[in-house]
């Protein structure tokens, strides 16, 4: 009988116990009752189990559980291996992926512990391509930050970084160079106002645009 069920008979009886044609580090659990569940290969070598064995309800849901905690960080690990992500964007991937909140949330702090998800980097990172690829303010960033729920204070810091190395006078005038028309020296009030609208609409403030528009 396997050890995890030394201490009461189950009322589950293994039939087979197989290898996973798909992924070879799981096991395939057959039961008597019809049932089938994976098993990580480590919760197998930790907790054996054979043909013939008899699990009770705890011996099943410790299995399950292993399981569970394996493919949580399975998928975690494939999302990251795409990009870097947030915390808040990770565990609403992965709750997508029908995970229940308290798994994803210890693995995250697994992840977190080994390096793999830093919200410091990553605020970092996202600002500096949103600000470089698009050329946009304050406001703008603040919007795109939104759906990753990034700490205040890291959001401060990484700001004040960001529009240190692209100063916003010079992304207004990169939108400037580009909206007005070749040779254009004075703007007419018409397209004054579509200019003004469209770098409101890139997130910069009026006092800014001011600087530039009405020297």
């Amino acid at each position: 009988m396997s050890t995890l069920s030394q201490k009461e008979m189950g009322n589950l009886k293994v039939l087979s116990v197989q290898i996973s044609k798909r992924k070879p580090g799981r096991r395939i659990v057959k039961c008597n009752d019809g049932s089938v569940f994976r098993i990580s290969e480590d919760a197998f070598i930790l907790n054996p189990v054979s043909e013939g064995d008899e699990l009770n309800e705890t011996d099943v849901r410790i299995l399950k559980e292993s399981i569970q905690k394996q493919e949580v960080l399975e998928s975690a690990y494939y999302l990251l291996n795409y990009r870097m992500r947030s915390e808040a964007e990770l565990q609403n991937r992965l709750l997508q992926k029908g995970f229940d909140l308290p798994e994803i949330q210890n693995a995250i702090q697994s992840l977190k512990k080994n390096g793999y998800v830093n919200d410091r980097e990553f605020a970092a990172a996202f600002a500096r391509e949103k600000v470089k690829n698009k050329h946009i303010g304050l406001k703008a960033l603040t919007y795109e930050f939104l759906p990753h729920k990034i700490d205040s204070q890291i959001l401060a810091l990484v700001y004040k970084e960001i529009y240190r190395e692209f100063p916003p006078l010079e992304l207004i005038e990169y939108h400037l160079r580009k909206l007005r028309k070749s040779g254009q020296i004075k703007l007419e009030p018409k397209e004054k106002s579509r200019i003004i609208n469209t770098l409101k609409r890139k997130g910069f403030e009026w006092e800014l645009i001011r600087t530039v528009i009405e020297p």
